[in-house]
């Protein structure tokens, strides 16, 4: 039995993760035991049901935590499996190793620099070879010193160059002066930093923006596009293409360049790898804020007046000893709520809801996932201008709710508004 791979590994701390993870490897091999409804526990003894003296392969890609309760709890259904059953742990981490009680582990190397010109050649001109000018060649091949055997930065690097067989513009990028920015100032891999310095002004701040999502965070082409919109990076036209076409032009933009990559489990969905999430968030600087700290307790975090854009993954409630400081940041321009969490109610307390409304530079603001009652919260909105209410859903949920200032477009399980 072969069990599809997870890519979702890296997120293995956070509250509610198990049943998230448990979940998918049950569908994965009996979608028909699925359900919605299903706690840990019954997902569990579901899923060592279904192993119970069977073989098999499950391979978790990208693990980082090194939390033994977190994996104790998570592999308690294996135990069930068949004499020779393997899992395969992909990490960075020699701890992760360490805490799964690995029976081996194996090192992978660093590309060589040839098989590392062969990925920087095919993702920059197609080729499958070197078929390429000598004056090319070389100029490639003083790049791909600089990727240092990665072939992630070997393939960054290739969309950045995409289409370009101009000597000069080789040679623009490969003298660049962001190279020389000094490594302990900046965790980034130079090749990294490259590929987001040479990003047309428009699409440096839209990929940005992408740091507000969580690493392995699957996002929608209409999802992200929505959002550019309403914070206005899409307001100016471009060759004349309207706000929709201009975003979906600068979703393959960004796809084309490997800063976003197609989902594995859903083709219709972008993930970014962890490096460019990092490179994103370096990009982003201190205007943007990404809340990383556990679900429950109180949030000491104190944020600067200068941020803009603030995300965080909800819990089961969320009050103001978590929420209220980012509440008081008068030009916030972002509010979203990321559901990563497994909770079936997600509570707002009104209190920090009324505080989040009356912040006057208020853009993007997003409840998605939670429960608010909707007349009060249509009750607490003063909108002017052309502004367009546009669907709700749901028995004292807002599921589908849209305030837009300018245009109106399809919107899904989430509430937004753009203010003035």
């Amino acid at each position: 039995m072969k069990i599809s791979t997870l890519h979702y590994m890296a997120n293995l701390g956070v509250a509610g993760f198990y049943h998230r993870v448990s979940k998918s490897i049950l569908n994965s091999i009996a979608s028909d035991q699925c359900t919605d409804k299903d706690d840990l526990n019954l997902l569990q003894e579901k899923l060592k049901k279904q192993l119970s003296g069977k073989k098999f392969l499950l391979v978790l890609d990208d693990v980082w935590n090194e939390n033994y309760s977190s994996w104790r709890a998570l592999s308690c259904p294996f135990g069930a499996g068949a004499s020779g059953s393997k899992i395969v742990v992909t990490h960075r981490n020699q701890g992760v190793a360490e805490t799964m009680r690995a029976v081996s582990t194996k090192t992978l190397k660093e590309l060589s620099d040839d098989d590392c010109l062969r990925v920087l050649i095919q993702h920059s001109l197609g080729a499958r070879d070197f078929n390429i000018p000598q004056s090319l060649k070389e100029v490639a091949e003083k790049i791909v010193k600089k990727c240092k055997g990665l072939p992630l930065a070997a393939k960054t690097l290739g969309g950045l160059l995409r289409g370009k067989d101009d000597l000069n513009d080789w040679e623009f990028v490969l003298n660049a002066n962001i190279w020389d920015l000094q490594e302990d100032k900046c965790d980034i891999l130079p090749a990294l930093r490259v590929s987001y310095h040479f990003l047309p002004p428009q699409l440096k701040q839209c990929f940005a923006y992408i740091s507000l999502f969580p690493k392995d965070y699957e996002f929608e082409e209409e999802e992200i596009i929505l959002l550019w919109t309403a914070e206005g990076f899409l307001d100016q036209e471009y060759n004349g293409s309207k706000m929709e076409d201009l975003g979906r032009e600068f979703v393959r933009e960004l796809h084309s360049r490997s800063l976003f990559q197609l989902s594995s489990k859903d083709t219709s969905r972008f993930v970014m790898h962890d490096l460019i999430n990092d490179l994103a968030r370096w990009a982003a600087g201190e205007l943007y804020f990404r809340m990383k700290d556990t679900l429950a307790g109180e949030n000491r975090q104190k944020f600067s007046q200068s941020l803009r854009h603030f995300s965080y993954i909800h819990g089961e409630y969320d009050g103001e000893k978590r929420l209220k400081s980012v509440s008081d940041v008068e030009h916030l321009r972002t509010f979203l709520s990321v559901n990563l969490s497994d909770y079936r109610h997600n509570y707002l307390a009104w209190s920090v809801l009324q505080r989040l409304l009356n912040l006057p530079r208020l853009r993007v603001f997003s409840l998605r996932g939670s429960r608010v009652l909707w007349k009060q919260l249509l009750s607490a909105i003063s909108v002017t201008g052309d502004s367009v209410f546009s669907g709700y859903a749901g028995m004292g949920r807002v599921d589908s709710l849209w305030i837009w200032s300018r245009r109106v477009s399809k919107a899904t399980n989430a509430f937004s508004c753009k203010m003035f």
